[in-house]
């Protein structure tokens, strides 16, 4: 999954929240739910060359 992050100003703090479960048979599923921010930096304005190996 993306999400989308506004960061062309500059950099982004977007919180995030994701959710996993895990089907357990005929046992109760087991279910993890986790919250949190992520850094983004900014995106840039440029590209930086790519060295080129000698052929």
């Amino acid at each position: 999954m993306e999400t989308p992050v506004a960061n062309g100003s500059g950099p982004a703090y977007p919180a995030l929240a994701v959710l996993g479960v895990l089907n357990n048979g005929t046992n109760p599923d087991l279910v993890a739910n986790r919250t949190g921010n992520v850094f983004v930096q900014q995106k840039p304005t440029y590209e930086l060359p790519i060295p080129r190996p000698d052929l």
